[in-house]
């Protein structure tokens, strides 16, 4: 240990040898590390001396009579009445309309699809413009803003014509 310069480890923890060593420290003399605690929950049954209420298993069973129970309780039980179905399954109306493919339906060809690919690619290029007027008129570049929404209106006005 140099003392002069100022720098120096830390001492280590000092222990008891005189502590007796009990089962729960597994050997390591003269530290102690706190346990679990000490509970059995079959020994403390008086509720009065416990601040942990935990319930119990239910005390009736689901296929009991539940027409005694809770008659003061202000949810009621009813129980099905002899001539109702209980099991009661879903009827699907018929419908007589068939129903046929659309006739608007486009017919996609090879014409059609390049028209379709540049629309979608026009739609994107619009949609930039529209945000970089937003965001210009985040930074209030009025100037910006304006011109990026004539480009993005000049798209959407050629693309209207086409189709």
């Amino acid at each position: 240990m140099d003392s002069q310069s100022g720098f120096a480890l830390p001492k280590p923890p000092q222990t008891n040898p005189q502590i007796d060593l009990d089962e729960e420290n597994d050997g390591n003399s003269g530290f102690t590390l706190p346990g679990a605690p000490k509970f059995d929950p079959s020994k403390n049954t008086d509720p009065a001396d416990s601040d942990i209420h935990l319930p119990g298993a239910p005390k009736l069973l689901p296929d009991d009579d539940l027409t005694n129970v809770n008659k003061n309780s202000s949810i009621k039980v009813f129980p099905p009445k002899n001539g109702e179905n209980t099991n009661l399954t879903p009827v699907r109306p018929q419908s007589s309309l068939q129903r046929s493919a659309s006739s608007n339906v486009v017919h996609v060809t090879k014409d059609t699809l390049h028209t379709i690919v540049d629309t979608t690619e026009q739609i994107g290029k619009i949609q930039k413009h529209a945000k970089f007027a937003i965001s210009a008129l985040n930074y209030e570049d009025l100037g910006t803003a304006e011109a990026e929404l004539i480009k993005g209106l000049e798209l959407l006005r050629s693309i209207k014509e086409k189709s």
